[in-house]
């Protein structure tokens, strides 16, 4: 009799252990899905904020080329070589290449950064029908009015301005 009741002791003690087992390890399982859902909304915010910087640079981007070539259009010894610093970033003009990629063209190549996200655009544009007017003399009206229209050939994003 006295050995049928130590039988019961050590059953009681593996089930107990077993249990307990069973527990730390749902237990842990539960812990690294929690970490891990938190893990992947942090990733997400910062994709999404980083998506936004893009976006950004992309636009101070754009308005650093339109700024440059607008400055070509009204002063024409304009050589770019320009960085821009604003609240939001920095942009940059990179030196204008003229007759490039033909007589009569003109390339230009700006760089932005916002956040560490960076754009870098190459614009190709045709100059040869710009022309500010004829000179007035003596107060008439000017015999041509000015023509400002620029045809863009290519407005692309490269990997990089330099």
């Amino acid at each position: 009799m006295h050995r049928d009741t130590s039988m019961r002791k050590r059953k009681i003690v593996h089930g107990g252990y077993v249990a307990l087992m069973a527990t730390i390890v749902i237990s842990i399982m539960l812990l690294v899905m929690t970490v891990e859902g938190g893990a992947l909304g942090w990733s997400a915010r910062f994709n999404i904020l980083g998506t936004e910087a893009k976006e950004q640079a992309h636009a101070l981007a754009e308005g650093c080329a339109d700024q440059a070539l607008a400055a070509i259009v009204t002063d024409a010894s304009y050589q770019g070589n320009a960085t821009t610093v604003t609240a939001g970033g920095t942009c940059r003009v990179f030196p204008i290449q003229f007759d490039t990629p033909t007589e009569g063209f003109v390339t230009v190549k700006t760089q932005a950064e916002i956040r560490n996200a960076f754009v870098n655009l190459k614009i190709v544009m045709s100059l040869n029908d710009i022309h500010l007017g004829m000179p007035v003399a003596n107060g008439e009206a000017p015999i041509a009015p000015p023509n400002f229209n620029i045809d863009t050939v290519s407005w692309r994003e490269i990997p990089n301005a330099e």
